[in-house]
């Protein structure tokens, strides 16, 4: 028998190895196959006597039973690990599981993931990284005047973006009132020198009051009953005679109705009788300010005010005044009012009034050839007393002299002059102290003074006194000439009635840049309308200061002109002597026309223009048919300048604060008063009150700090500085403020080099000056060619009340 050496192995998980040696074993055939084993003896090999049975154990277990020599099957079963079946772990799960020395997983757990960020490693780092794809963009800077729009767009921040179009960054002293509050402004009246209208009351003073309280008419009528005597009634209706009229000397008074009859011979002084004067003077004082400024007599106590642009020449004029009248003579001639060439009221071709030593009103006209006078008593009748004088040049060259609105006869003194058409260089308007001659200033108290450019009729007069001295609602606003022609480059706004209008006509008596007018062939009125910038106000004074006109004598219809403010045609409001019923009629020749009118208040604001009228051949009416042709019935006009007549200056002497005085009209020619020799009347005013003073660059020093730019009162406080560039000076041009000399400055250094309005507060300000003035200089710091310059400061009054 063949021996055949087997081992098996048979090997399980962690079971022990089995070997089996089959050495010696005979092979029976193959159905006698039957299991074997060696013997206890282990001699040998024997046969089982029944199938032999495989079992496992431990972590595995199975059995298994061997019949024959066929294969048999051994199912293995694991023992359980201790970890519960399921599915462990997820996208926020981690799983944690226990492994013993065998190797197998006896436990495990899914645990939440709650990791710090950063520890996370491989972080991307953009949004795409994420797998964001609709991130907001990036935001680009923008600047302070920008704004992030919800279009998420930077836009312009303005004040259109907030819906605030109408504001303004105005500063405090300089933000506007509304339309509303304007109005309603314009509508109060001043309370220095009010100009009422209508009816205004006031409560009625108990009888024999005595005091500054405003008087009104019931007031005055049970005053004058009450106290009524044989020297101050009225005069009786049945005899026509005055209560104890006397005779001078020089000749006798009497009375008779509507009239007043003075007879006496070649050299009687007439003038209104001292009761009269007295009884008026006394109701007017009640009118007057009780401000003002009392000059002490001596020679350097006066107030000035440059009268820039408005030098009055060979023109009308009048001088108003209102004032306390001295109650003794003064030594010798004091000057009360005029106007002047030079600061110090002196030089030829100056006007002005004074009070001779003897009492009496001397006005005179300082020319080359000496001074010329007339005299009129003042101090035997109104002595103490506050009376308004008037002094009138009208345009024929004669003077008229108002004593509380009644014109005076005046008795001839010294060089007589017949002609007070002569030119006047009205560079300055003085109150008080003059040079001319010797004179000093009147011992007075002034209220109130007056210059105006035209010759004021006696209702004007009247209303002024009426008024107190203040300026009339009719010449409140000032002059300004509102219509002046320019016919060089076309018509200049002329406009034609039944005819055409052309400019630019040259050659035409020798003179070019004339306007033509001709009449067409319509049977109507023929006129040329100039129309003035805004509508003439109804009842104002105009004047026409020239109108050169040339009317061809080869006109076939055409032979007569007038002037007139209103519609064309229209009669009434006519200028000067060239009405309907006396028109001009010089021909081939240029004839300068003007004169006064008065806008009625009948004409509707559309009429209130200058019309030039032309007339037919026989009976100068405007109603004719023209030639309709350019070279018949025609006129020529050029050179026309029309002016609206007003207040140049009005000073009303009460602000009490600062030695600049106020001008109430438009043209802000402001007033100094000395600081010496002059003082106010009342208390000084406290408040605020702003000092306005204009510097051309050529008045202003750049060497040394020189040029006074005003005097700060005593207890006074500087608060603001204020500079408006009205022309720009050269270039790199600053100016500096400060204390006279080379003390502090408290405005260094500002640019004047461009225009515009700059408001300047500083800490170095004055803080409060002592009991004497204080002079501030301006100065430039280098030469200059050209500039001008107006400095506003704002000061308020501290401490006691000096005068």
């Amino acid at each position: 028998m063949k021996k055949i050496f087997l081992f098996v192995s048979l090997a399980c998980a962690a079971v022990a190895q089995v070997t089996i040696d089959l050495r010696d074993v005979d092979w029976p055939s193959q159905s006698a196959k039957q299991l074997f084993r060696r013997n206890a003896a282990n001699t040998g090999f024997e046969f089982f006597t029944a199938s032999p049975q495989l079992t496992l154990s431990g972590d595995a277990t199975g059995s298994a039973t061997f019949t024959d020599l066929t294969n048999a099957t051994l199912a293995l079963t694991l023992a359980n690990s201790g970890v519960s079946a399921g599915t462990f772990g997820s996208a926020t799960q981690s799983i944690t599981f226990t492994v013993d020395a065998k190797g197998r997983v006896n436990a495990a757990s899914a645990q939440t993931v709650t990791p710090a960020f950063s520890s996370i490693t491989g972080k991307p780092t953009t949004l795409g990284g994420y797998g964001i794809t609709d991130a907001e963009p990036a935001i680009t800077a923008g600047t302070t005047a920008q704004y992030r729009r919800g279009d998420k767009t930077w836009q312009t921040l303005d004040k259109t973006a907030v819906g605030l179009g109408s504001v303004d960054n105005t500063a405090d002293t300089a933000k506007p009132v509304s339309t509303a509050t304007q109005t309603a402004l314009n509508a109060k009246a001043d309370l220095a020198s009010p100009a009422f209208t209508g009816t205004p009351l006031a409560p009625t003073a108990a009888a024999a009051t005595n005091t500054t309280q405003l008087a009104t008419t019931a007031f005055v009528i049970a005053e004058r009953t009450n106290t009524a005597t044989e020297t101050n009634k009225d005069l009786s209706s049945s005899t026509n005679t005055y209560r104890s009229a006397t005779t001078s000397t020089s000749g006798a008074v009497t009375l008779s109705d509507n009239a007043t009859n003075l007879a006496g011979t070649s050299t009687t002084t007439a003038n209104t009788p001292a009761s009269w004067s007295y009884a008026t003077s006394a109701v007017r004082n009640a009118l007057a300010p009780r401000g003002g400024v009392a000059f002490d007599g001596t020679s350097s106590s006066r107030i000035t005010s440059t009268l820039t642009g408005q030098n009055i020449g060979t023109d009308p004029f009048s001088l108003s005044v209102m004032l306390q009248v001295p109650t003794s003579n003064p030594s010798a001639r004091a000057g009360i009012i005029g106007i002047f060439p030079t600061a110090d009221g002196s030089g030829a071709n100056s006007f002005y009034a004074a009070i001779n030593s003897n009492g009496t009103i001397n006005v005179q006209i300082a020319s080359a050839s000496g001074h010329y006078e007339f005299s009129a008593p003042l101090l035997a009748n109104y002595a103490g007393k506050t009376v308004h004088l008037v002094f009138v040049r009208n345009a024929g060259g004669t003077l008229t002299y108002y004593v509380n609105a009644i014109a005076q006869t005046f008795s001839a003194s010294g060089n007589v002059l017949t002609d007070w058409s002569q030119t006047q260089t009205s560079t300055y308007l003085i109150v008080g102290a003059i040079a001319a001659g010797s004179t000093t200033t009147a011992t007075m108290k002034c209220f109130s003074a007056s210059l105006y450019n035209c010759a004021l009729d006696s209702a004007s007069v009247h209303g002024i006194y009426e008024l107190g001295g203040a300026v009339p609602e009719l010449f409140k606003f000032g002059s300004q000439s509102i219509l002046v022609s320019d016919y060089s480059a076309g018509t200049g706004g002329a406009a034609a009635t039944n005819g055409t209008v052309a400019g630019n006509i040259d050659s035409i008596g020798g003179r070019d840049d004339n306007l033509r007018y001709y009449a067409d062939a319509t049977n109507s009125q023929h006129a040329i309308l100039l129309t003035a910038s805004g509508s003439l106000v109804e009842r104002g004074l105009y004047r026409l200061k020239s109108l050169d006109v040339y009317l061809p004598s080869a006109n076939t219809n055409a032979k007569h002109i007038w002037v007139q403010i209103g519609a064309a045609g229209v009669d009434g409001n006519e200028v000067g002597g060239y009405t309907r019923s006396a028109p001009l009629t010089t021909n081939d020749t240029w004839v300068t026309l003007s004169g006064s009118v008065t806008v009625a208040n009948t004409v509707s604001a559309s009429e209130r223009r200058l019309v030039v009228n032309l007339g037919n051949a026989a009976t100068a009416n405007w109603s004719f048919a023209g030639a309709n042709s350019v070279t018949d019935d025609i006129i020529y006009i050029r050179n026309v300048v029309l002016q609206r007549l007003g207040a140049v200056l009005h000073l009303p002497l009460d602000d009490g604060l600062g030695s600049q005085l106020r001008d109430a009209s438009t043209n802000g020619l402001h007033a100094e008063r000395t600081v010496t020799g002059t003082s106010w009347t009342s208390a000084r005013q406290t408040g605020r009150q702003t000092l306005t003073y204009t510097f051309a660059h050529s008045a202003i020093s750049s060497t040394a700090a020189t040029t006074t730019a005003f005097l700060l009162p005593p207890n006074t406080v500087l608060r603001e500085v204020q500079l408006n560039r009205t022309a720009a000076f050269d270039a790199s041009t600053t100016l500096d403020l400060g204390i006279s000399g080379t003390a502090t400055k408290f405005v260094t250094a500002t640019g004047v080099a461009g225009t515009g309005f700059v408001q300047v507060a500083s800490s170095s300000l004055v803080p409060e000056s002592a009991s004497a003035w204080t002079t501030v200089y301006v100065k430039k710091n280098q030469a200059t060619t050209t500039g001008s310059v107006t400095l506003n400061f704002i000061i308020e009054a501290v401490g006691s009340p000096t005068q």
